[in-house]
């Protein structure tokens, strides 16, 4: 328990994301679903769906 206590997570996460990850995710948090969100990047909903 201590050491669960003891616990803080990084002030800031790496995920090393591409920059076209990063701005799908933009988008999703925006509220795009796959379809609108592959439209404004300019790439297939299959592409949306690999990422």
């Amino acid at each position: 328990m201590t050491l669960f206590r003891q616990f803080r997570p990084p002030a800031r996460a790496s995920y090393h994301l591409t920059p076209q990850e990063t701005e799908l995710l933009k988008l999703m948090v925006e509220g795009h679903h796959y379809k609108t969100a592959a439209g404004v990047m300019g790439i297939s909903t299959n592409t949306i769906s690999f990422h």
